[in-house]
Order: structure tokens, then sequence, then C-alpha cells
């Protein structure tokens, strides 16, 4: 499954993970075009509030950071 995907899944909408972890507004579309790896400081309380294994959600999230390193180059 990708982020994007699991995000859709479990909040809706990424305005729902902003508002469930107390960001600020449109940083996790922030985050997820420029720097996945930033997810990984709220990781315990995604993975405790979606029932996500962390090990998934840090495969989502490296694959993520290789794709914008890919889209970048492109």
């Amino acid at each position: 499954m990708t982020l994007d995907t699991w995000i859709k899944l479990k909040y809706g909408t990424q305005a729902k993970l902003n508002d469930s972890l107390g960001l600020s507004r449109q940083q996790v579309n922030r985050w997820y075009n420029h720097q996945p790896r930033k997810f990984l400081i709220h990781i315990a309380k995604m993975s405790s509030d979606t029932n996500t294994e962390t090990k998934d959600l840090i495969e989502m999230i490296e694959q993520r950071e290789l794709d914008v390193k890919i889209l970048s180059k492109a």
C-alpha cells in the first residue's frame, strides 16, 4: 500500500491527518510532496491511532521518499 492510499483509508484526507497530528494547515501536504521523512516524527501516534504496524508505516514513508527523489529529477 502507498502512503497516499493509507492516508485516504485511515484518515480520509490529508487535512484530517493534519488535525489529528496538531499540525499547521497544509503541513501533511508539504511533507508528502517534499519531505516524507518528517512523518517519522509522528509515527508512534499515527501507528496507535490507526492500528498500523510501525514497520509498515516506515516502509510506506521510505517508498514515498524514494518516489519524491525520482520525481525531483524528472
